[in-house]
């Protein structure tokens, strides 16, 4: 059975491809690695954001734990204003 121009034009299913050309075909599909590095970046954007929300945490918690063991040596606002 000889091979049919259409053949040649249209891609075999990949049940009977190697990975090797799956893998071919997906590096050469633009389409396939702009979504694959817009996936990407939306992934990283999010651990980013996480992490610098994270840092911000420890660094409030850093604050508190300033402000908790000065607190003695200023005068509490109620006083300062008049409320106590």
């Amino acid at each position: 059975m000889a091979d049919s121009p259409v053949d040649s034009i249209l891609p075999r299913k990949a049940l009977f491809r190697s990975p090797s050309m799956i893998e071919e075909n997906v590096a050469n599909d633009p389409q396939l690695n702009r979504h694959q590095i817009d996936q990407d970046t939306e992934l990283k954007f999010k651990q980013l954001k996480r992490e610098l929300h994270e840092q911000r945490l420890e660094e409030l918690k850093k604050e508190l734990g300033k402000l908790n063991d000065t607190e003695w040596m200023h005068e509490p606002v109620e006083k300062l204003i008049g409320l106590k």
